[in-house]
């Protein structure tokens, strides 16, 4: 990957946006707030949120401590686990 979250629309085949570029590739994503936010998450440890009318830019970020975050799940509405490789759910 190139490190950007694209929007692809698919009745008009084509990418509708494209986010800033983020340290590291994005791995994995997770919509939350009833679908206001979307989280991401990187190879680089870090936790992106965009707000759902607002892909262009990142709203916050957090550093998770170890490595590259391969999967983000939403256990609540305002609560997501980031789990890595190594096995340990963060």
């Amino acid at each position: 990957g190139d490190g950007t979250m694209c929007v692809f629309n698919i009745k008009r085949r084509r990418f509708d946006l494209q986010s800033e570029f983020q340290d590291g590739d994005l791995t994995s994503l997770a919509v939350m707030k009833r679908g206001s936010k979307v989280v991401c998450s990187s190879t680089e440890g870090m936790i992106y949120l965009f707000n759902w009318d607002g892909f262009g830019a990142t709203s916050d970020r957090f550093l998770v401590p170890g490595e590259s975050i391969d999967c983000v799940v939403p256990i609540t509405d305002s609560i997501v686990c980031a789990a890595s490789m190594d096995g340990v759910i963060r």
